[in-house]
């Protein structure tokens, strides 16, 4: 998001030159989309991943303002699973968000795929209790089980 205007152009050019009917574009949501690409947004799905407080950064304080924009989905991986859980469950309350929220767990370098799916196990369940009346879907790191849990840049 720190090149937008070039994001916009490569949107333009991908719609008219390759005829894709909807583009992704990944952010941790630090920087809300210029009125270019707001313009451009029925084109665009946003997938938004803000920082929990597990992960040690700052949480995301425009959070709310993403959440009027069209086709936007967030995303989370969740460090401490019932921390992190609790403050996605008051964030949400206080927004009625009923779009796609994907949850995943952190993937460890010393994991193994056993304690991985665990984990995803456990997420999966604690979602299913702390966060009954909203559009979850908890997700795995496909690429860590494929290519291992010390493998980066995939």
């Amino acid at each position: 998001m720190l090149y937008q205007s070039e994001i916009a152009k490569i949107v333009m050019i991908a719609k008219q030159s390759h005829n894709l009917s909807r583009i992704t574009i990944e952010t941790n949501g630090t920087f809300l989309p210029t009125d270019e690409l707001v313009r451009l947004s029925r084109d665009i799905l946003w997938s938004v991943s803000p920082k929990l407080p597990s992960s040690g950064n700052p949480c995301l304080s425009t959070m709310y303002e993403w959440c009027d924009l069209p086709n936007i989905q967030f995303k989370f991986v969740l460090g401490n699973l019932s921390s992190d859980l609790n403050y996605l469950k008051h964030i949400l309350d206080s927004i009625s968000y009923h779009k796609p929220i994907y949850l995943h767990t952190v993937a460890y370098p010393t994991d193994s795929p056993e304690i991985y799916l665990h984990r995803v196990r456990a997420l999966a369940l604690l979602a299913k209790d702390l966060l009954p009346h909203h559009n979850i879907r908890v997700g795995v790191q496909l690429h860590k089980l494929l290519w291992g849990f010390d493998t980066e840049g995939v």
